[in-house]
């Protein structure tokens, strides 16, 4: 990242950045020092006794499926964009099936216990991260 991480989680730049909100109308495009996948976010979380989750939410388009939860206003996804309903086509709606994507959550694991969560959120880190996969 181009600022600290103290920098990025201070009040005054959440400030600044509040104040370039407008409610009454549309912004001209602004660079706000964001990260590249501002639609995706990667969360791992070990506590004290070792239990690990590795956890990855994407909207994958612009305000993901346009729908939010009524009740938290939580955006939901849009990863099933990539089926297809013509009978027949490779990624044709049916069971079994899942949508095309590039996020990887993982556990490493060893001797059947988790060293650690990992994963991963674009497609252009996935070959640096999972060489495997």
């Amino acid at each position: 990242m181009t600022v600290s991480v103290d920098e990025f989680l201070s009040d005054a730049r959440a400030e600044r950045t509040r104040a370039k909100i407008e409610l009454d109308s549309a912004s001209e495009p602004v660079h706000w020092d964001e990260p590249e996948h501002k639609d995706t976010v990667y969360l791992a979380v070990v506590d004290r006794d070792r239990n690990a989750i590795s956890f990855i939410n994407s909207l994958f388009h612009d305000f993901g499926s346009g729908i939010t939860a009524p009740k938290s206003g939580v955006l939901l996804h849009s990863r099933g964009h990539m089926f297809r309903t013509i009978s027949g086509h490779p990624n044709a709606i049916g069971p079994r099936k899942r949508p095309l994507h590039t996020i990887i959550p993982g556990l490493l694991m060893k001797d059947d216990r988790t060293v650690m969560p990992f994963g991963v959120m674009a497609a252009i880190t996935r070959p640096q991260v999972m060489p495997c996969c």
